[in-house]
């Protein structure tokens, strides 16, 4: 986070281990969500369309 997350502690009074904790939480979240993605068929009427999913959300720590 660098930088944004110094003027963060200091502008809203929030910890940067408060930051780094909530970003692990939600970098979880991504996680689970892509996974979940890429695992459920999708079932459309249009069986023509074409579906993309986001590879820009690297593993985490546990998933190495």
């Amino acid at each position: 986070m660098g930088w944004t997350s110094e003027v963060v502690a200091q502008t809203y009074n929030i910890s940067r281990e408060k930051q780094d904790h909530y970003a692990h939480i939600s970098h979880s979240r991504a996680e689970k969500v892509a996974v979940l993605v890429t695992t459920i068929p999708l079932a459309f009427p249009d069986q023509n369309a074409v579906f993309y999913t986001s590879s820009m959300i690297p593993p985490g720590p546990r998933s190495r």
